[in-house]
């Protein structure tokens, strides 16, 4: 005796991409959601990409006693030497200056 299986009651019951639509299957809920097509990045958000890509890879290629410079460095901030390497070095090369290998020294007045 064949099975028969209820389309309606399949897709009512499913979870994931279906040709398109988004279907979400949350305890005794349903949703629909529709799929929203991926855009190309606009020429400006490219540049600031790349200019991420570009600062990650120069801190994957620095040794490790100058990515600890930049770990102790203003260490009262809750993140860490990476963020902080990021924060200063990819405006300056969105600016085309040359990066900072290690943090800067401020002297108090």
């Amino acid at each position: 005796m064949a099975t028969f299986i209820d389309p309606v009651v399949s897709i009512l019951t499913a979870d994931g991409k279906l040709a398109g639509p988004v279907l979400i299957h949350i305890r005794r809920t349903k949703a629909f959601r529709r799929a929203y097509p991926s855009k190309k990045p606009t020429p400006l958000q490219q540049k600031a990409m790349n200019a991420f890509r570009y600062v990650d890879l120069h801190w994957q290629q620095l040794p490790r006693a100058t990515k600890d410079e930049w770990n102790h460095w203003r260490s009262w901030e809750k993140n860490f030497g990476y963020n902080r390497y990021q924060r200063l070095n990819i405006p300056r090369r969105l600016q085309a200056l040359p990066l900072l290998v290690h943090p800067p020294i401020v002297v108090p007045p």
